[in-house]
C-alpha cells in the first residue's frame, strides 16, 4: 500500500509525501456450526475448514472432543475433514462436540480457536 500526503504550503509550494507499508490481513477461518454426515442428500455430509478460502494461512491442525473432553478426530490435511466417526472409525453419536484449530498466519503468527459444532444424523 502507498500512501500520499500533500501539503499545499503558502506562496502555492506543494511537497508531496509518499510512504510505502505493506498491509497484513489477519487469517480469517470459515467454520460451521453443524454437519449431517452419512445423510442421504450427499450435502453437508463432512465439518471441515476450507483452508483454500480461508486466506493467508500456512498451517492448521483441528482436534475435535466430545462432550466427556475424549478426542474423537484430529486432522493436520485440509482435504480431510471430519465424516462423523470416532478415532476407531465407529458412528460418533448425535450431540455437541467441541473443536480446537491451531494455526499460523503466513506472517508467522500463531493462532488457536476454538468453538462447538452439532453432529446431526
Amino acid at each position: 500500500t502507498i500512501m500520499a500526503l500533500v501539503l499545499n504550503e503558502s506562496g502555492g509550494l506543494v511537497n508531496t509525501l509518499f510512504h510505502r507499508e505493506k498491509v497484513v490481513l489477519e487469517p480469517v477461518l470459515l467454520i460451521p456450526n453443524t454437519f449431517t454426515p452419512q445423510s442421504s442428500s450427499g450435502y453437508n455430509d463432512v465439518f471441515d475448514i476450507d483452508i483454500e478460502k480461508s486466506e493467508n494461512i500456512l498451517w492448521y491442525e483441528i482436534s475435535i472432543f466430545n462432550a466427556k473432553g475424549s478426542l474423537v478426530f484430529q486432522s493436520n490435511n485440509d482435504i480431510k475433514g471430519w465424516n462423523g466417526l470416532d478415532i476407531n472409525e465407529n458412528l460418533a453419536p448425535e450431540g455437541l462436540y467441541i473443536y480446537l484449530v491451531n494455526y499460523k498466519s503466513e506472517s508467522g503468527k500463531a493462532y488457536s480457536e476454538r468453538g462447538k459444532v452439532v453432529l446431526q444424523r
